[in-house]
Formats: C-alpha cells, structure tokens, sequence
C-alpha cells in the first residue's frame, strides 16, 4: 500500500485522472481567484466522495457552458444552486 498520495500515482496508468491532478495541479499555487474558487468547489463537493468521482465529475461538467465564475456563481439564484448540485447518475462512481 503507497504511503503517500505521490507514492500512489507512479503506480497508475497515465491516463488516469490523478495523474493529471498530480502532475498539473497537485500543490500548485493558484493566484487566479476564479481557478481558487473551483478548486475550492472540489475540495467541498469530495465529502463524503471518493476523489476520483469529484476529478470525473469536473470533467464532465467543464464544458464550456458550464464554466463556472466567482462573479457568475455569486449571482445564482435559488433555481441555478439547486440544479448546479445534481450530478449526473453516470458520474456517481468513483
């Protein structure tokens, strides 16, 4: 068993969505507050979740009428919150 997250990745395929998280984001300074602010979303949206299903999830929701702001999410009203919570059923497992 891996002692470590990083231990864990060089024991995975490369298309594997921690991969890419590894590689590419993993303990990255973010200085844009917009990118902040999604990576805050994911780290909310894992509880209770595995982190491979919150990577997947990401994925299949970052299209680009999907994109979601600070400034955009910050004007939601009660209608946009409760549909932007649903996830879809495929996206469930992890």
């Amino acid at each position: 068993m891996p002692s470590s997250y990083c231990e864990a990745i060089t024991r995975m395929e490369k298309g594997n969505v921690h991969v890419h998280y590894h590689d590419k984001e993993y303990g990255f300074p973010i200085e844009d507050d917009n990118q902040l602010f999604a990576r805050l979303m994911l780290e909310i949206n894992q509880a209770g979740l595995s982190w491979t299903t919150i990577l997947n999830k990401r994925i299949i929701s970052s299209g680009p009428s999907t994109t979601s702001t600070l400034q955009k999410v910050a004007g939601y009203g009660q209608r946009q919150t409760t549909g932007s919570c649903r996830m879809p059923a495929s996206s469930a497992t992890g």
